[in-house]
Order: structure tokens, then sequence, then C-alpha cells
């Protein structure tokens, strides 16, 4: 089984220009989920089953933690889709995927993994949700 400590990608590099440039050209849906795949802030099992006793950390694969590392470099489940995406990428280099061709790796990502984060649910009370705002709140202000 590989490293039980998940990867942190956006922490190995200096937030500045080159960091910001991996977010331009992606709709809002992809920043989002790159920004919390960079942070491993993503739904995935071993984040969500820190809060959530009833949801186990493990990948249903059986081979290692649910982390957005497993799924991108390690999950056997993933294993035919994921070579087709390192075919187009010329390499299987988790920190890179997220950095410089993070562009076609997260409409892969939102395509293929099949995580919370990336489902759009509807509001289980919509008259009790408010007002929509015109912007996701993880980016207010900005």
């Amino acid at each position: 089984m590989h490293g039980m400590r998940p990867k942190i990608v956006a922490i190995l590099e200096e937030w500045g220009p080159t960091s910001l440039s991996y977010y331009d050209g992606l709709r809002r849906d992809e920043s989002k989920a790159l920004f919390r795949m960079r942070a491993n802030r993503i739904g995935a099992g071993a984040i969500v089953s820190k809060f959530d006793k009833n949801v186990s950390s493990m990948c249903p694969c059986g081979t290692g933690q649910h982390t957005i590392e497993h799924l991108l470099v390690y999950c056997p489940n993933l294993a035919a889709e994921r070579n087709k995406l390192y075919r187009s990428l010329f390499h299987s280099s988790f920190q890179l995927m997220l950095a410089k061709d993070a562009k076609v790796t997260v409409p892969w990502a939102l395509q293929h993994l099949k995580l919370d984060d990336f489902s759009r649910r509807p509001v289980a009370h919509p008259e009790k949700a408010g007002p929509r705002k015109g912007f996701d709140s993880l980016f207010e202000g900005t």
C-alpha cells in the first residue's frame, strides 16, 4: 500500500503568479475542484471519515486510502481510464497533474471520479436556502 499520509500539492510550492495561472481558463466548478484537490480537501473517504464515522477512509478498491492521490495515481478501479489520461499528459506525476496539467486533469476528474464534491445536489428545501448569490461563497470577495 502506498503512503498513508496524503500529499497536499498546494503547499509544495510558493503561492504566486505561476500557481494562480493553473486556474486560468477553468470554469467555476473546475476551479473549485482544482482548489480542493490541491488542498486535499475533496470529498474522498479519507477526509469525510474524519467527520462521519459511517464513511470508510479506505477506497472501495481495498488497496489504499480514498484520497485524490490514490484516485489519480494508484486506484486499480480507474486504471484503464487513468492510462488514457497519462497518455494524453505524457507523464503520471501527481504534482504536475494538479499544476501545469490541471486543465486536462480536472475535467477528467469531474467526469470519472464519483465524489460528492463533484456532484450538484439540489437543495432539499429551496425556500429555506435564502436568496441565491451570484458567486460561490468559497471565492467570496475575490
